[in-house]
């Protein structure tokens, strides 16, 4: 089977290192590309990005030669999901290979807008519900002083996600998609996640995951797993 490549996107505050170990338990099949955004990682110069189409802009630019020649997927977790939802709009403006799968974890679809906004609050208030939803390292969380080195990242992120304009797609997308969501998730209830059906004129499978927000820590290897037996059922590779 040709190699498929799985491009990688993190939630708000996280950057590419969330998938590191991903490589660890993937098939051989499939090559896992975690995408760094502005601000963090290897691209800690870059200043952030102030909207989710300047995040869109930059990986498309990184990933458009990927694409043209090898079959690829997508994984997102919270907003990562919206950067591929936007990222898969400007893949069919330039009418290049579509993915052949594409995985939308911990959200709803950006049709249905979030109900809480956290950019806004003053920083001791964010950090307080920042914490209290989950996922930021101990590490991290233990040392304030830490934390708010990060904090201009987490602001960032949120302010992208929380004023992120839903632009309907001219059509349907041509690829399944597997949907990943939390039993204990409050950010994302089953009966807004259940609505990424509308995207896609294929299957739109859902698999449900002990725990909160950040369940896919919790569950890392049967995530992967899931992810491999997927990709590798794929009989067509090529979505025109």
């Amino acid at each position: 089977m040709e190699i498929i490549k799985l491009f990688c996107l993190p939630y708000a505050g996280g950057s590419a290192t969330v998938y590191s170990r991903w490589k660890n338990y993937i098939d051989q099949n499939i090559e896992v590309i975690p995408l760094e955004l502005a601000g963090r990682g290897k691209k800690f110069s870059k200043p952030l990005n102030n909207s989710i189409e300047d995040e869109v802009n930059n990986i498309f630019e990184e990933i458009a030669g990927h694409i043209k020649n090898y079959p690829y997927a997508f994984f997102g977790h919270s907003m990562g999901t919206l950067i591929i939802h936007q990222l898969i709009g400007k893949i069919i403006s330039h009418n290049l290979r579509m993915p052949v799968h594409s995985f939308m974890s911990g959200r709803f679809p950006p049709h249905i807008k979030g109900k809480e906004v956290y950019h806004t609050l003053p920083d001791n208030e964010f950090r307080k519900a920042i914490l209290c939803l989950g996922g930021t390292p101990k590490v991290v969380a233990d040392n304030e002083e830490l934390f708010n080195l990060f904090l201009p990242i987490l602001k960032s992120d949120y302010k992208m996600v929380e004023q992120y304009e839903f632009k309907q797609e001219p059509r349907k997308w041509c690829f399944d998609i597997s949907v990943f969501y939390g039993s204990n998730d409050n950010l994302a209830q089953y009966n807004d996640i259940e609505e990424w059906s509308f995207y896609t004129e294929k299957s739109c499978d859902f698999y449900k995951f002990e725990g909160n927000h950040f369940f896919i820590h919790e569950h890392e290897k049967k995530i992967v797993s899931t992810i491999s037996q997927i990709l590798n059922n794929k009989k067509q590779v090529l979505c025109t």
